[in-house]
């Protein structure tokens, strides 16, 4: 280590501050190689057997521990798990993007939210037990940026609907959230609650998909109330070939909310 980045990191430390990661792009930022997924159990959780949850951990994680880490929740479709997202090809994506330089390093949370995402022990519902639950142990456990600007949430199908009424009942926790093919629930309130909290917010659905017109309401919605979305319906279905086909680009709708959140300074 150069006597310059000793004095550094020391002075990071007297000051309690936090390095993050570089950004993507800077000379500073290359991560390349393959990073690494851990599945943990989380039995202990309201939970229970369905609270577990997969970890990817960018290559260069434990290259330097000074270093935080966005991070981004990840929930899957109805009658998956944890691993729905690793399917989808997540993992090799971020590897892809982070080696490029076209995002920056991430930490990426699968989560198992069961079959149909239903209430855990002592009727703890799903949205609760993210929130109260996974976050703070997330954060405890892994070098995250443990404030709103480090964290995003997004999901696929009925993944997508809970990541949305997740981030517009708490936009203090998550700067953005992306649905992937969702199924929108009450566009006007949660229209309302997004563009009030500041949430950033991707949606995209098939041209041929049955949700359609849910994603398509919602964006009409926010934009009628100066809110912040992006609508995007390609060609495709409410199949895995389309989400696969469409991973890059969410991870690259997440890193850019990051970088939004924490523009470079000239």
């Amino acid at each position: 280590m150069s006597r310059l980045k000793s004095v550094l990191l020391a002075l990071v430390a007297a000051l309690g501050l936090t390095m993050f990661a570089a950004p993507a792009g800077s000379a500073a930022s290359s991560c390349p190689g393959a990073g690494t997924v851990e599945h943990v159990e989380f039995e202990d959780s309201s939970q229970g057997d369905a609270g577990g949850y997969s970890v990817y951990l960018p290559a260069c994680y434990d290259n330097d521990d000074s270093s935080r880490y966005p991070s981004v929740y990840l929930l899957h479709g109805l009658g998956e798990g944890d691993t729905h997202w690793l399917r989808m090809g997540v993992g090799a994506a971020a590897d892809r993007a982070i080696t490029r330089g076209d995002i920056a390093p991430m930490v990426l949370v699968m989560v198992d939210g069961g079959s149909n995402y239903g209430p855990g022990r002592d009727k703890v519902f799903f949205d609760d037990y993210l929130l109260s639950e996974l976050v703070p142990r997330i954060d405890a456990s892994y070098r995250t940026v443990g404030t709103r600007d480090g964290r995003a949430v997004g999901g696929i199908s009925r993944g997508g609907a809970h990541a949305l009424a997740v981030a517009s009942a708490a936009p203090e926790v998550f700067t953005a959230v992306g649905g992937h093919s969702p199924r929108v629930e009450d566009a006007d309130a949660l229209a309302s609650s997004l563009t009030s909290g500041g949430v950033r917010v991707w949606l995209d659905v098939g041209r041929g998909d049955h949700l359609r017109n849910g994603s398509v309401t919602l964006a009409q919605r926010m934009r009628d109330a100066a809110g912040t979305v992006q609508l995007h319906v390609p060609a495709g279905a409410h199949e895995s070939a389309y989400w696969r086909s469409h991973v890059e680009e969410y991870l690259n709708f997440y890193d850019d909310a990051f970088r939004r959140a924490h523009p470079t300074k000239p």
